[in-house]
């Protein structure tokens, strides 16, 4: 199946739909997350994003692979099911391999590590800020070497809440 802008439009109006009512580990929508890890992928493909806007529908709504791929195509679908952590699997272990067996997993992952990363400096428990920041890049280390290319398109400071988005502010990490 061909990724045009109308089935982009219908990708972006399932994932949003999927994630309706969820919110993120600081409260705020979390289809704000999908957006803007997807629009974070566009610059590859619209494979990249359509895998961006519903790389977390399997594993936390009501989706499965099929319907994935009955809406969307086989490209997408392996995408898709390269970023769905299974039950039981460990992370570093089983499940980053896994997403590395994949090109669209591998950009899809990576901004969805970095998207996550630059949002740890609003977490309040500083035990939870480390760990996260921790598994993050590590994360973004093993994946950017899996592309390196990867890294010069890494966010360039922490991410800030407007109200409805995320929005880059361009300062440099700690």
């Amino acid at each position: 199946m061909q990724i045009t802008t109308r089935v982009l439009d219908d990708v972006r109006a399932f994932a949003l739909a999927a994630h309706e009512g969820q919110a993120d580990k600081l409260g705020h929508p979390y289809g704000a997350h999908v957006a803007h890890v997807a629009a974070r992928c566009a610059r590859y493909g619209a494979e990249y994003e359509a895998v961006g806007w519903l790389h977390d529908t399997v594993e936390d709504c009501d989706v499965n692979l099929d319907e994935i791929e009955r809406r969307f195509g086989a490209i997408v679908r392996r995408g898709v099911d390269a970023m769905t952590k299974r039950s039981g699997e460990r992370y570093f272990q089983d499940y980053l391999p896994r997403v590395m067996e994949n090109p669209i997993g591998i950009v899809v992952k990576y901004q969805d590590a970095d998207h996550n990363r630059a949002k740890v400096h609003l977490i309040e428990d500083a035990e939870t800020r480390s760990r996260l920041d921790q598994k993050y890049g590590s994360v973004l280390r093993i994946l950017g070497q899996a592309q390196s290319q990867l890294k010069r398109h890494s966010l360039e400071g922490p991410l800030t809440w407007n109200g409805s988005a995320w929005i880059e502010t361009r300062t440099s990490r700690d």
